[in-house]
Order: structure tokens, then C-alpha cells, then sequence
């Protein structure tokens, strides 16, 4: 056998340089995987402070109607706006919606409210009367000879209703400290 092989001052230290190299490798992989998992824990938490936000948003608007269902004439107790005086005053969304003001917003009340304790701020809604239907009768033809022949359904008579576009935030931005708000609208409709 020859002997040189076996000496220790003719080794080259190769094994020293792939292991630095497996632990640099697995040092990445790891650094990685916790990246990921401080991604995903960040995106549930939104993901659960968001739809804490809607349900809060939710109980709003069922305040508002019930508001409008106490009080269908009186636009002064709803705190709201009548659309049909000034169509400029009354946009889709309200300016305000994402500013800090608490302009014709009204706060719920607290039997009204979902998870108080899980979210900052008050949710309120806006009230904004559009319009009156007088419930005429829709006739479509309905008394023409073509139509007793077929016998078309009798006209519709709608009762008189007054209408209201309901715009619901889950809280105040200027409340809630960056975390999510929730904004939805509905059209209310009132029979009277």
C-alpha cells in the first residue's frame, strides 16, 4: 500500500467546505420557512380583523333599518340628507366615508352591536332619503284585446314607498388605528 494517500498533511479539508455549505443551505431553507409562516400569520390576522369588520358592518345596517322602520318620515331623528332637495349634496358614497367625520353619520346603538369587544370604534351609518314611489299601477297593455285573449296576470299596484340609500362603515377611520373598516350600502324601501 502506499502510504501517501493515508497521510494527514496531504488532506485537502474538502469535507469542512460541503459541510459549511449543507449549513449555509439549511440556514436559508430555515430562514425561509419562517418568512412563510410569519406571512400566512400576518394574512389570517387580516383576513379575521376584516371579517370582524364586515359582521360589525352588518349589525349597522340592520340599525339603520330598524331606525327607518321607526322613523320613515322624520329625516331630522334619522340624521340623514333628502337627495331629492340638492342632488349635489348627495353622492353615491359620502365624502366622508373614509375621512375622520362623523358628519351625518350616526353611531349604533349598543344593542346593535356585534363583537364590541374585539374591534375598536363605533360602526354608524348614513341615511340619505332618495326618492318617493306614489304605487301607480303598472298597466303594460293589460286592458288590450291581445291580452284578454291570453290572459295575461292582472297589473301590479305597488303601495307608496319612500326610499333610502343606506351607507354602513364599520367604524370612524380615524378610530381604528390602521386596522381594516368595512364599508356597505343598501337601498331601503318603506312602505307607507
Amino acid at each position: 500500500m502506499n502510504s501517501r494517500f493515508l497521510t494527514p498533511s496531504r488532506q485537502s479539508g474538502i469535507a469542512l467546505i460541503v459541510a459549511l455549505l449543507l449549513l449555509v443551505v439549511i440556514s436559508l431553507v430555515g430562514l425561509s420557512s419562517i418568512r412563510n409562516t410569519t406571512l400566512q400569520e400576518r394574512m389570517s390576522a387580516n383576513l379575521y380583523d376584516r371579517d370582524l369588520a364586515f359582521q360589525v358592518a352588518e349589525s349597522a345596517l340592520r340599525a339603520a333599518e330598524a331606525a327607518i322602520a321607526a322613523n320613515p318620515e322624520d329625516l331630522v331623528a334619522l340624521n340623514g340628507i333628502d337627495c331629492r332637495v340638492s342632488a349635489a349634496a348627495c353622492p353615491v358614497v359620502p365624502a366622508t366615508t373614509w375621512a375622520n367625520d362623523n358628519t351625518n353619520w350616526t353611531n349604533v346603538p349598543a344593542a346593535f352591536q356585534v363583537s364590541a369587544g374585539l374591534v375598536q370604534g363605533v360602526p354608524q351609518y348614513h341615511v340619505a332619503w332618495i326618492g318617493f314611489d306614489s304605487g301607480e299601477e303598472e298597466t303594460s297593455g293589460w286592458e288590450s284585446a291581445e291580452c284578454q285573449q291570453r290572459a295575461c296576470p292582472p297589473p301590479i299596484v305597488r303601495p307608496p314607498a319612500n326610499f333610502y340609500r343606506v351607507t354602513v362603515r364599520s367604524a370612524n377611520p380615524g378610530a381604528v388605528d390602521g386596522r381594516a373598516i368595512v364599508v356597505l350600502q343598501t337601498v331601503v324601501r318603506v312602505n307607507l
